[in-house]
Protein backbone atom coordinates (compact mmCIF):
# COMPACT_ATOMS: atom_id res chain seq x y z
CA UNK A 1 0.00 0.00 0.00
CA UNK A 2 2.64 2.55 1.03
CA UNK A 3 4.79 1.81 -2.01
CA UNK A 4 1.81 2.26 -4.34
CA UNK A 5 0.76 5.45 -2.57
CA UNK A 6 4.09 7.26 -2.59
CA UNK A 7 5.54 5.94 -5.82
CA UNK A 8 2.30 6.11 -7.83
CA UNK A 9 2.39 2.40 -8.66
CA UNK A 10 -0.54 0.06 -9.05
CA UNK A 11 -1.30 -2.16 -6.08
CA UNK A 12 0.46 -5.49 -6.26
CA UNK A 13 -1.59 -8.56 -5.33
CA UNK A 14 -2.35 -8.71 -1.62
CA UNK A 15 -4.05 -11.71 -0.05
CA UNK A 16 -5.69 -9.62 2.70
CA UNK A 17 -7.13 -7.13 0.20
CA UNK A 18 -8.41 -10.03 -1.91
CA UNK A 19 -10.09 -11.57 1.17
CA UNK A 20 -11.80 -8.26 1.96
CA UNK A 21 -13.00 -7.86 -1.61
CA UNK A 22 -14.32 -11.44 -1.76
CA UNK A 23 -16.08 -11.05 1.59
CA UNK A 24 -17.80 -7.81 0.53
CA UNK A 25 -18.99 -9.15 -2.82
CA UNK A 26 -20.27 -12.42 -1.30
CA UNK A 27 -21.98 -10.66 1.61
CA UNK A 28 -23.77 -8.24 -0.74
CA UNK A 29 -24.78 -11.12 -3.02
CA UNK A 30 -26.24 -13.18 -0.16
CA UNK A 31 -27.84 -10.38 1.88
CA UNK A 32 -29.01 -8.06 -0.89
CA UNK A 33 -29.09 -10.26 -4.01
CA UNK A 34 -26.70 -7.95 -5.87
CA UNK A 35 -23.80 -9.19 -7.96
CA UNK A 36 -20.86 -6.78 -7.84
CA UNK A 37 -17.83 -6.55 -10.07
CA UNK A 38 -14.72 -4.54 -9.20
CA UNK A 39 -14.26 -1.37 -11.16
CA UNK A 40 -11.28 0.38 -9.55
CA UNK A 41 -9.23 0.43 -6.34
CA UNK A 42 -6.76 2.89 -4.80
CA UNK A 43 -5.41 4.00 -1.47
CA UNK A 44 -5.19 7.46 0.06
CA UNK A 45 -3.41 8.98 3.04
CA UNK A 46 -4.96 11.85 4.96
CA UNK A 47 -2.82 14.16 7.08
CA UNK A 48 -3.95 15.19 10.61
CA UNK A 49 -6.86 17.65 10.71
CA UNK A 50 -7.36 17.28 6.95
CA UNK A 51 -10.82 17.43 5.38
CA UNK A 52 -11.27 16.23 1.80
CA UNK A 53 -14.44 16.64 -0.21
CA UNK A 54 -17.05 16.68 -1.25
CA UNK A 55 -16.00 13.71 -3.37
CA UNK A 56 -18.01 12.02 -6.11
CA UNK A 57 -17.15 9.14 -8.41
CA UNK A 58 -20.18 9.55 -10.62
CA UNK A 59 -19.61 10.84 -14.14
CA UNK A 60 -22.98 12.35 -15.03
CA UNK A 61 -21.88 12.71 -18.66
CA UNK A 62 -21.08 8.98 -18.89
CA UNK A 63 -23.24 7.06 -16.42
CA UNK A 64 -22.57 3.71 -18.10
CA UNK A 65 -18.87 4.01 -17.19
CA UNK A 66 -19.51 5.19 -13.62
CA UNK A 67 -19.38 2.87 -10.61
CA UNK A 68 -22.59 1.90 -8.82
CA UNK A 69 -21.14 1.59 -5.31
CA UNK A 70 -18.24 3.03 -3.30
CA UNK A 71 -16.48 1.19 -0.48
CA UNK A 72 -14.17 2.92 2.00
CA UNK A 73 -12.00 0.59 4.09
CA UNK A 74 -10.07 1.86 7.10
CA UNK A 75 -6.58 0.38 6.71
CA UNK A 76 -5.19 2.43 9.55
CA UNK A 77 -7.72 4.98 10.76
CA UNK A 78 -8.20 6.82 14.02
CA UNK A 79 -10.85 9.48 14.70
CA UNK A 80 -11.92 9.54 11.06
CA UNK A 81 -15.41 10.73 10.08
CA UNK A 82 -17.11 10.13 6.74
CA UNK A 83 -20.02 12.45 5.97
CA UNK A 84 -22.30 11.06 3.27
CA UNK A 85 -24.78 13.45 1.68
CA UNK A 86 -28.06 11.92 0.46
CA UNK A 87 -31.65 12.77 -0.40
CA UNK A 88 -34.59 11.16 1.41
CA UNK A 89 -37.43 11.67 -1.05
CA UNK A 90 -38.49 15.31 -0.55
CA UNK A 91 -35.94 15.88 2.23
CA UNK A 92 -32.88 17.00 0.28
CA UNK A 93 -29.32 17.39 1.49
CA UNK A 94 -29.43 15.07 4.50
CA UNK A 95 -26.10 13.89 5.94
CA UNK A 96 -24.98 10.64 7.60
CA UNK A 97 -22.01 11.09 9.92
CA UNK A 98 -20.20 7.77 10.23
CA UNK A 99 -16.96 6.86 12.01
CA UNK A 100 -14.58 4.88 9.79
CA UNK A 101 -12.67 2.60 12.14
CA UNK A 102 -9.58 0.50 11.53
CA UNK A 103 -10.41 -2.78 9.72
CA UNK A 104 -14.03 -1.71 9.08
CA UNK A 105 -15.70 -0.50 5.92
CA UNK A 106 -18.48 1.79 4.77
CA UNK A 107 -20.29 1.15 1.49
CA UNK A 108 -22.82 3.41 -0.23
CA UNK A 109 -24.25 4.21 -3.69
CA UNK A 110 -22.04 6.25 -5.98
CA UNK A 111 -24.84 8.79 -6.47
CA UNK A 112 -23.97 10.13 -2.99
CA UNK A 113 -21.20 12.65 -2.41
CA UNK A 114 -19.03 12.32 0.67
CA UNK A 115 -16.43 14.10 2.76
CA UNK A 116 -13.59 12.52 4.75
CA UNK A 117 -12.37 14.24 7.93
CA UNK A 118 -9.18 13.15 9.71
CA UNK A 119 -10.00 14.69 13.11
CA UNK A 120 -6.96 13.57 15.11
CA UNK A 121 -3.73 15.49 15.43
CA UNK A 122 -0.87 12.98 15.43
CA UNK A 123 -0.80 10.63 12.47
CA UNK A 124 -1.94 9.84 8.95
CA UNK A 125 -5.14 7.96 8.22
CA UNK A 126 -4.86 5.38 5.43
CA UNK A 127 -8.06 4.50 3.54
CA UNK A 128 -8.59 2.13 0.64
CA UNK A 129 -11.34 2.98 -1.83
CA UNK A 130 -12.93 0.30 -4.00
CA UNK A 131 -15.56 1.04 -6.62
CA UNK A 132 -18.03 -1.59 -7.82
CA UNK A 133 -20.39 -2.05 -10.72
CA UNK A 134 -23.63 -3.95 -10.25
CA UNK A 135 -24.13 -6.61 -12.93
Amino acid sequence: FIDALYHKKDFSFCRDRDKLNTYVREYIRIEHNLILENKDSWGSAYIPNETIGPLSHLNEMNLSDSPDYILLYGINTLDCTVKIKYDDNRKKGKIWNMELEKNKFIMFPSTNTYTIENNQKNSLNFIQTITYESI
